[in-house]
């Protein structure tokens, strides 16, 4: 196949035919572009590698849904941004262990046993278990920290407006659960036993 006289038709075409020539001259002509909208979002060559590598698989799969091969560039760049920004997004959620500074945990101590103990978790559901259904629920839909208000508000059924009191409500009476031991807490329903 000969470079100078391949559209992108007819790179699309042996693209979605697996056309081993159409791919290289896919990389071939296109790289530098996916590489340069990597590189506008991204610093380390080797996230914008991953990008352009993540944009070729997309290719890969998408070739045949590409309809009008004139937007053949214009869908690898967005492509190749969209990339560059999750990996960007997913770099900002890392913290590498020498960021953590003068950090250090005690020797032999178990980290998440000290925050939070298996005791305290089946206390706390036990506590949101006794708690009236609505609070309950709103309690147990508020731990899921990807909710959006709106999207509790549909699930359970109440007024967006009433989050707010409700879990303030829920918050006072699982305090005072809490604070008053395991004793208090009875699932509602259930009949408290008395010694």
């Amino acid at each position: 196949m000969e470079q100078a006289d391949v559209g992108a038709g007819a790179l699309l075409t042996g693209l979605v035919g697996g056309d081993h020539d159409c791919w290289r001259e896919v990389l071939a002509r296109y790289r530098p572009l996916v590489c340069k909208a990597a590189r506008s979002i991204l610093h380390s060559a080797f996230d914008v590698d991953d990008a352009a590598q993540r944009t070729w698989v997309l290719l890969h799969r998408h070739a045949h849904g590409i309809r009008d091969s004139s937007r053949l560039a214009g869908w690898l760049k967005t492509t190749a941004r969209r990339e560059a920004l999750a990996i960007a997004l997913s770099r900002s959620r890392e913290i590498l262990m020498d960021d953590m500074g003068g950090v250090e945990t005690p020797a032999g101590a178990d980290v998440a046993a000290e925050v939070v103990s298996t005791d305290e978790v089946r206390r706390l559901r036990a506590a949101i278990g006794s708690l009236p259904m609505t609070q309950a629920r709103l309690m147990t839909a508020l731990l899921d920290d990807a909710k959006s208000y709106d999207h509790i508000s549909a699930e359970i059924g109440i007024a967006r407006g009433t989050i707010g009191p409700t879990r303030a409500r829920a918050m006072r009476t699982l305090r005072a659960l809490l604070a008053a031991g395991e004793e208090a807490v009875t699932p509602v329903g259930a009949t408290a036993i008395t010694h």
